[in-house]
């Protein structure tokens, strides 16, 4: 009659932190005996040599676990009230299956215009290094462990390093790192030097100059969003280019097809794979671009979780830093200093933000600290510690509210999304779970169904129009460049709201960022 149900959709919101594969729930709905394994050894299932009845058999079993899954499934929907998250679940997957299918073009050309950059700046970076390490003893120590290496093969690619550098060699590493004098107090639990980025930027300050060097040119990754390539280090360029940029999946059309799973967190949001594009940078998004005579438009809520948090907690000077038209950082670090917004330097603006950020998921000022002095050496801890103890006489509501949330978790041993009602069960009550939680899933609830209504609207009177993606607090659509403005006004009327939440006395409005550019970084 035209109704189709989901299992997997179904069982995430009865419990979101379990796997929701066919396999897992009927082991947990019924007492069939897990079944997958016996068609999935020895190749049962392999496309190239096909059993016709080992996957009748397989197909016969899936159809008969999800027909007695699914009264027990709809039976706990119904106990705990989640009938309002599956509906909206089943409605997203509808929009997924659009998304995946229409896909995001890829400049190709300019991919690998960007692989053959960074190439170019792993073997600047390594040419570098090795001239640091000629004024060091780092040849005559890698000769010393290759006599001592106790087969050949080793012996013979210690030496090798000797001569020729490699930053991707752990021995080499180590040895280049004694060699310039960096101190590391870590160790791996083999007890070797640990060589992570954390620890060799705690390091670096207390390193000679031409150790600090060797760090930056292995390990630094701009935070300036208008850096260039060049400003890259071996590691972080390395990554970028094999993680990413040499294994995009463009198909025969030219696009790729992201997975977007609507089970995939337990907050609500989407999970994206093959490939992950929740993990990319401006310069891989750069290459992804529309089709001709189209162009992209990207909606990004503003400090969306932040918001959230604001309005669950109802405290009126953290409320009030988002009414003045003004940038809501800066306005909050002056109620923190004590000073007008227009007095409030850079710096303090990035210390509140990060203290903030550290509190807002359950952190402590020391979590903060430890972020900052990578990009603040000379910062001390008693500052960081100060920011903490002013945050907490600044904003009291707020800071009770998060007190609020632990002991309700605690208590009940879940808590629930402010608009649907979402539950996520909580085995141990963790802080930093239980705040991350509300915040989170509120914004989950606030993009998905305002990305419903838009996308119902679409469908109706905007044929042409298409979500490529929703990525953290943001959408991105392709569409016909004619349509820019009609488009831009349709986002002004229905992200924004208002959004009725639980607790919260009036609806709220969030403001939504919409720019348009012709590619995924511009906007």
């Amino acid at each position: 009659r035209g109704r189709w149900d989901d299992t997997m959709v179904a069982h995430h919101a009865v419990v979101s932190d379990h796997p929701h594969g066919l396999g897992f729930v009927a082991t947990m709905y019924t007492d069939a005996r897990f079944w997958k394994d016996d068609v999935r050894e020895k190749g049962k299932l392999d496309s190239r040599r096909v059993i016709p009845e080992v996957f009748y058999t397989y197909n016969q079993r899936d159809c008969l676990a999800t027909l007695r899954i699914w009264p027990n499934v709809l039976r706990d929907l119904q106990h705990d009230g989640q009938e309002q998250v599956y509906r909206q679940g089943l409605a997203l997957a509808g929009v997924v299956r659009q998304m995946q299918r229409w896909g995001m073009r890829v400049d190709v050309a300019a991919g690998a215009a960007i692989s053959l950059e960074l190439r170019a700046r792993e073997a600047e970076c390594k040419t570098l290094m090795e001239a640091l390490l000629a004024k060091t003893d780092y040849r005559d120590r890698m000769l010393a462990k290759a006599a001592g290496a106790l087969d050949k093969a080793r012996a013979k690619r210690l030496t090798a390093q000797a001569d020729v550098f490699n930053p991707g060699g752990q021995v080499a590493l180590r040895e280049a790192l004694h060699a310039l004098g960096v101190p590391i107090p870590e160790r791996t639990p083999t007890g070797l030097l640990a060589t992570g980025k954390q620890i060799l930027a705690d390091a670096a300050p207390h390193a000679t100059p031409d150790g600090r060097e060797f760090i930056r040119l292995l390990c630094n990754s701009p935070k300036d969003k208008a850096a260039g390539l060049h400003q890259f280090g071996w590691r972080p360029a390395l990554k970028l280019r094999t993680t990413y940029i040499d294994r995009l999946p463009v198909l025969a059309d030219g696009r790729i097809h992201p997975d977007f799973l609507v089970t995939g967190t337990v907050s609500g949001r989407f999970a994206h794979r093959n490939p992950n594009t929740a993990n990319w940078s401006k310069w891989i998004r750069r290459i992804v671009i529309p089709d001709d005579g189209h162009i992209f438009i990207g909606a990004d809520a503003k400090q969306l979780e932040w918001r959230c948090s604001a309005h669950l907690s109802g405290d009126p000077a953290l409320l009030s830093v988002f009414t003045s038209g003004r940038d809501p950082h800066r306005e909050a670090a002056a109620q923190v200093f004590r000073k007008p917004p227009e007095e409030v330097t850079s710096i303090e603006r990035d210390f509140w933000k990060r203290v903030l950020y550290a509190l807002s998921y359950g952190g402590s000022w020391e979590t903060a600290f430890n972020s900052l002095r990578t990009e603040f050496p000379e910062v001390r801890a008693s500052e960081i510690e100060e920011v903490f103890h002013r945050i907490q006489r600044s904003f009291p509501r707020w800071m009770a509210w998060r007190n609020e949330v632990a002991a309700e978790g605690r208590k009940r041993g879940y808590l629930r999304s402010p608009i649907l009602g979402r539950r996520r069960y909580f085995r141990g009550g963790k802080l930093t779970e239980m705040l991350n939680y509300l915040p989170q899933s509120l914004a989950s609830d606030v993009l998905h169904t305002g990305m419903l209504k838009l996308w119902e609207i679409i469908q109706r009177d905007w044929p042409a129009w298409h979500i490529l993606c929703e990525i953290h607090d943001a959408l991105l659509l392709e569409i016909p460049e004619a349509d820019t403005d009609a488009c831009r006004d349709l986002l002004g009327k229905v992200l924004p709201g208002p959004y009725a939440i639980r607790g919260v006395a009036e609806p709220v409005l969030f403001p939504f960022d919409v720019k348009v550019g012709r590619t995924w970084a511009d906007v």
